[in-house]
């Protein structure tokens, strides 16, 4: 019956509830029977550390895991893990165990309207994830917080304040459907991605240990029916104003056959802060991307 109301979207059946016990609830009962509760990646065996309970991707043994290379290739991976779980009582959010869990429907209308005044150039201020991910060339992005890896103190780019005033119903119902509290969340990234017309994400999966840890949510904005989402072999279509979290361990890709852009806003969203990690305002991530681009053999997908 919890995964019944989860799944319908009966988020403030569950509000009511205080949200640390709803987090330990949702990890007893996830870990005791994994997909069968709408999460994957799940387990509640002893032996391994309750860092990786909810994200035991990083500790399958198939030679192909690609995020047992990544712990190889960062050591400080499981390090940072290990000390967000016993400093801040933070873990690796669980996986849905579908491509999607849809959480609602928020009208976008005002979004739209914001979107609208946004000249073309601004486009292209942050060209950071186009030019250093060929995955994402074909997109265009308006970056609002980034929080590049799991241990950096997230940047607050100017642009934040004006798109902040429009979340509170996204929020409310991502808190609603989760069983969290409003102040206690926090985000780690905050943007709207554009693609245009016959422009395509690339098939690929999110491996940098900032994407995967938090819940990857979207919320449409604009798009048509031409446009295509791919999670794990599932065609997915969406409408405006369609609130989601996706599973972006999976395998995923976006073609746009329509005739105009597909702009979503995402969220990676975690159940609480951690102190001393609070954003600092900048102008620009210029620097940001310039480095990573030089680290080209070592690159993570963004």
């Amino acid at each position: 019956q919890v995964d019944l109301a989860l799944r319908a979207g009966a988020g403030p059946a569950l509000s009511g509830f205080d949200c640390g016990v709803m987090r330990s609830a949702f990890i007893v009962i996830a870990s005791s029977i994994g997909a069968a509760f709408g999460y994957m990646y799940t387990t509640d065996d002893p032996k391994v550390p309750s860092y990786f309970r909810n994200c035991t991707y990083y500790i399958d043994e198939s030679d192909t895991n690609t995020y047992r290379r990544v712990l190889r290739m960062f050591p400080n991976t499981e390090s940072s893990l290990r000390m967000l779980d016993e400093t801040h009582d933070l873990r690796c959010t669980p996986k849905p165990d579908t491509a999607v869990a849809m959480l609602g429907h928020v009208d976008p209308e005002a979004a739209i309207a914001l979107l609208k005044t946004v000249p073309e150039a601004a486009w292209l201020e942050e060209d950071f994830r186009q030019k250093a991910f060929a995955v994402h060339r074909d997109t265009e992005s308006l970056l609002f917080l980034w929080k590049g890896n799991i241990m950096d103190i997230p940047i607050e780019l100017p642009r934040w304040p004006e798109w902040q005033a429009l979340l509170d119903p996204v929020l409310d119902r991502i808190c609603e459907f989760y069983g969290y509290k409003r102040e206690e969340i926090d985000l780690w990234k905050a943007m709207v991605t554009r693609l245009p017309p016959g422009g395509s994400i690339l098939t690929h999966r999110d491996s940098n240990p900032a994407l995967v840890f938090p819940h990857r949510i979207h919320w449409v904005l604009t798009t048509e029916p031409e446009v295509e989402t791919i999670i794990d072999d599932e065609s997915l279509h969406f409408t405006p104003g369609t609130l989601f979290e996706f599973n972006n361990v999976l395998l995923h890709s976006v073609h746009n056959k329509g005739k105009h852009p597909r702009a979503h806003l995402i969220l990676d969203v975690v159940p609480h802060k951690t102190p001393g990690f609070e954003p600092q305002k900048k102008e620009k991530l210029d620097k940001l991307a310039e480095k990573k681009k030089k680290k080209n053999k070592q690159r993570i997908d963004l």
